[in-house]
């Protein structure tokens, strides 16, 4: 299970903390596909991190607007995404 935290810094000063998972990665990914972007992270980090921001936050935050309307009122984005499981293969008797 993949954990995305974070929050946002908003120009205003306001502050949003979000949280989401694999939900908000795959919301990346179509947007990616839409607007003809590579979606490794590593390729595009700063459009990744604000996305996965965005994509994580609720929807009554998000105040129904767009994903380029919403990035220009953003001043900061703090994110960390967490392997949640507690089992990895190579330290698993599995």
């Amino acid at each position: 299970m993949i954990r995305i935290l974070g929050k946002v810094t908003h120009t205003d000063g306001r502050v949003a903390d979000f949280a989401g998972g694999i939900n908000a990665l795959s919301m990346w990914e179509a947007y990616a596909q839409r607007q003809n972007l590579n979606p490794n992270p590593e390729v595009s980090p700063m459009t990744w991190t604000m996305y996965v921001a965005y994509a994580s936050l609720p929807d009554d935050a998000r105040k129904g607007i767009g994903f380029d309307t919403w990035k220009a009122t953003i001043d900061d984005v703090d994110i960390e995404v967490q392997d949640a499981n507690p089992t990895h293969a190579d330290t698993s008797d599995a």
